[in-house]
Formats: structure tokens, C-alpha cells, sequence
């Protein structure tokens, strides 16, 4: 890893490269080793074709080999059990939580505004999968402090309302007492996000999507001691959920928004663990202090031709498919963190692009499975109604076909052992007439009754055919 240069943090704006290009220089060199499988040569996370016309998923040595700091987090995973791609993402969350909101990604014009780093995780396992062990991997296997190398606790609170995300930042009303401007909310199951979600009047889905660009948000009224709002930029927001592949669907149904595109999928499962792995020591990272001036993150010629390639194609109305419609700025921010782990300020150089493509790749995996597991759940919830239904049809059926056997017993009865057809079907058995031609077919076939029409009326009459005393 780099050393790590503290006056990095707050160099004068000018000699900042951003995202309009820059000299080659300023990106950060690439380490020394073979590209993994699955990549470009200009470090793109362009993956090989498999046999079927898919994609081979990305592997944990496609991306876990290339880095000290990545093998580290990958050792303590296996150590414990846990999947080193679910670490890795809950890492990446707390390790741009723990940055200040001054920390930015650059605009892509020398006036553009610069984007937020807030940053939404989605760990994908069945019920039981072991979130929360993924999440104290992550704050145990990794230590953060700031440039003046003060610890940084990375608080972790419930999510409650869309106006709780706000009030979390608010400028409290003691003077004394210090706001909050980073913080990472924690959801045990996406179900729970999205029931809070669907509550009347609710804005808490609302929240999250301004809030993830670090938009202003909040109210105005004419009561100061209520009113709550937030300037764009000045906070920082993380957020970490589980979710069931089966429960997937109540986040991805909501890909209209935008919301599902904004979160970072990783599977909770590793089907190629070691427990046996040695643990390696917690990796130390070092983000900007809290008081430094804003600062926008340089990024390699890769990025900049990335993000133009975009905005050309969305000009000329080729849009990427909406799955993807956060793909350039999530892949952005998972290689600013990538950077501040490899021991650097969190400008992006190529290799740290090529990675965090990977890592998307990753993400687009999960997401699928998650998607086909939400279908799979779905097609078998249809069917489980389909034979509610069928089966409360047949017990409908039976039952009619009951009354119609009362109305030609009783309409015998009542006639002395006869009764004429269309009569008794237009009326008493008006309301199950197609039943009461089925039994009276059943009936004629067991001669049961047989079947006689009046040659001077045409009217078919139905008789009889027990002899007397036969029950």
C-alpha cells in the first residue's frame, strides 16, 4: 500500500483533477499483477462469455487476489465463515460512512456540482443467513481513523421514518452539542424497509432516494424548534440490509423509482469457505478528519471516458437498461473506497476502476438471483392460489350438483314420480341448470329415471324407473 499523505486531503481545488480529464500522472500507478479473468486489458469489468451466451460470475480470486487488503478481508471472512464479497460490501459501507460529506466524487464538468459518496448495501442469504455476523466482521477486520489519526466509530442506528433519516442530521437545539453529519442505519430484512415504506403519508422511500445523492431535504416552518432541513452535502449516509432472496421482490418491484438501483448486492453465501483459513491481522484505514475542507476525489482518464461515453449516448436517447441506471456512479463510489482501503486519499486510478467493476459485476449477479428467487416464489405463491381457487371451485361445483340432485328428487316427489323437464329447469333449477342436465344425464345412464317426450306438446317428462318401495 501507498504511504498515506495527509496534506492530500485538503490540496488547493485547482490542482484537483476532476472528472473533465487531467494529466495521466495523477492517477495513482497500478500494482504489480496479472489481470484476473474476466477483465479488459484497459481494466474494464467486461466478462467472458460462458458456453450458454451468460456471464462466468465473478470469483473471490478474480478480485480478492489482487490486493493485500482485499486477501486480508478475505482470511478474516473464511476464518469466521462468513463470504468475503458480503464482508467486503459492509466494509465498503462503513469505510465511506466514516468519511466526512466533503469528501466528493467530482462532476463531470469543471462547474458541474460534485456527487455524494452515500452508499446503499444489500446482503442477499436465506432466513438465518448471518447478517449480523457479516457486519461485526466488518467493523472488527477493519480498523478506520482520520488524518490526525483519531479512531472513527461509525454509528449504527434503526431505520424508523423518512423524517427520522432527516432529524438524524438536523442541527440540534443545545449549542452545545455536536451534530451528527455521518451515520449508517442498519435493516434486519428488506421486508421491514419497505413496510415502513408503506405506511400512509409515509417518505421514507422518498428520503432514501434524495438522500443517496446528498440532496437537500427536510422542512421549513415557521417554527424554528420543528423545522428540519438539510443542506446538499452535508451529511453522510450509509445503509446495510438483509434480504431474502424469496422477500427480494418487495425491494426490486420498485426498480420505477430508482431505489433497488441504488444499492450494492453481495451474496451472503461462499460455497467455496475455509474455516480453516489463518485470520490475518485487522486492516488499518485512514480517512479524511472531519474538519478538513471539501475535497473532490481525482479519478483516472478511464472514469472521465466512462461517464462522457454516458452522457453522449443518453443524449442520443440510448439509455442503458434501467437495472443499470446507477451503474457509472455506484461503480464510482465502490472505487473510492476501494482506494481509501488500499491505503490511499480515495483518488480512483485504474486499477481500483477495473476492480470496482468487478465488484458491480458481483452485485449485477446477486441481484439477478435474487430477482429469479423472487419470481420463483412468486410463480409458486400463484400456483398455491390457483389450487385455493380450483379447489374452492370443485367444492362449489360439488356442491350445486347436490342441489340439483335435491331439486329432481324433490320435483319427483312433489309430481308423483314425474315432472316435466323445462319446468322444473327454468325453475327451481334456474340458478344450476348445467348441473341438473349432468345429473339428469348420470340418472338416465344408471336408469334411475328414464325419459319420455309428449308427441302433441314436444314437452320431455321425466319419469320414475323405481319400482314401488325402492328407496
Amino acid at each position: 500500500m501507498s504511504d498515506f499523505q495527509p496534506s492530500a486531503f485538503w490540496g488547493a481545488p485547482e490542482t484537483l483533477m476532476t472528472a473533465t480529464g487531467g494529466a495521466e500522472s495523477a492517477s495513482e500507478p497500478l500494482n504489480e499483477h496479472p489481470a484476473p479473468r474476466g477483465t479488459g486489458e484497459d481494466g474494464s469489468a467486461a466478462i467472458a462469455p460462458s458456453e450458454d451466451g451468460g456471464e462466468h460470475p465473478v470469483s473471490v480470486a478474480d478480485v480478492f487476489d489482487c490486493r493485500a487488503v482485499l486477501r486480508s478481508i478475505r482470511d478474516n471472512a473464511r476464518n469466521a465463515g462468513e463470504a468475503p464479497f458480503a464482508v467486503l460490501v459492509a466494509v465498503i459501507i462503513r469505510v465511506l460512512v466514516a468519511t466526512p460529506p466533503s469528501l466528493m466524487l467530482p462532476g463531470l464538468g469543471v462547474r458541474s456540482a460534485p456527487g455524494s459518496l452515500n452508499m446503499y448495501g444489500a446482503l442477499a442469504a436465506p432466513s438465518g443467513g448471518g447478517k449480523g455476523e457479516v457486519m461485526a466482521m466488518a467493523e472488527n477486520c477493519v480498523i478506520i481513523t482520520d488524518s490526525h489519526g483519531r479512531r472513527v466509530d461509525v454509528p449504527v442506528l434503526p431505520v424508523g421514518s423518512g423524517e427520522g433519516l432527516v432529524a438524524t442530521f438536523a442541527m440540534p437545539n443545545d449549542p452545545e452539542e455536536m451534530p451528527v453529519t455521518r451515520a449508517m442505519f442498519d435493516v434486519d430484512e428488506i421486508t421491514e424497509l419497505t413496510a415502513l415504506s408503506g405506511r400512509t403519508g409515509a417518505t421514507l422511500q422518498p428520503k432514501l432516494l434524495s438522500m443517496w445523492s446528498g440532496k437537500a431535504v427536510g422542512n421549513t416552518n415557521a417554527d424554528k424548534t420543528t423545522t428540519r432541513r438539510l443542506n446538499a452535502g452535508s451529511y453522510r449516509l450509509g445503509l446495510l440490509a438483509g434480504v431474502q432472496p424469496a422477500n427480494a421482490g418487495v425491494l426490486l418491484n420498485e426498480d420505477g423509482s430508482g431505489l433497488p438501483q441504488r444499492f450494492l448486492w453481495a451474496d451472503m453465501e461462499d460455497f467455496d469457505h475455509d474455516m480453516d483459513t489463518p485470520a490475518a491481522e485487522p486492516v488499518q484505514v485512514r480517512v479524511p478528519a472531519g474538519d478538513d475542507l471539501q475535497r473532490v476525489v481525482r479519478v483516472c482518464p478511464e472514469v472521465t471516458a466512462a461517464l462522457r461515453t454516458d452522457k453522449e449516448h443518453k443524449r442520443e436517447g440510448r439509455y442503458p437498461h434501467p437495472w443499470d441506471s446507477h451503474a457509472l456512479q455506484c461503480r464510482e463510489i465502490v472505487a473510492v473506497a476501494l482506494s481509501l482501503l488500499d491505503g490511499r486519499t480515495g483518488d480512483v486510478n485504474s486499477e481500483d476502476w477495473r476492480l470496482a467493476g468487478l465488484v458491480w459485476q458481483h452485485n449485477r449477479d446477486t441481484r439477478r438471483r435474487c430477482l429469479q428467487g423472487s419470481r420463483d416464489r412468486a410463480t409458486e405463491a400463484a400456483a398455491a392460489r390457483e389450487s385455493v381457487r380450483a379447489e374452492a371451485r370443485g367444492q362449489v361445483a360439488d356442491e350445486r350438483m347436490d342441489r340439483a340432485r335435491e331439486v329432481i328428487e324433490q320435483a319427483l316427489s312433489d309430481g308423483g314420480g314425474r315432472f316435466r323437464r323445462s319446468a322444473v329447469r327454468n325453475g327451481k333449477a334456474r340458478r344450476c341448470r348445467n348441473e341438473f342436465d349432468d345429473v339428469l344425464t348420470e340418472m338416465l345412464e344408471a336408469r334411475r329415471v328414464s325419459v319420455s317426450e309428449d308427441t302433441e306438446t314436444g314437452a320431455e317428462w321425466i319419469m320414475d324407473l323405481r319400482t314401488d318401495g325402492e328407496e
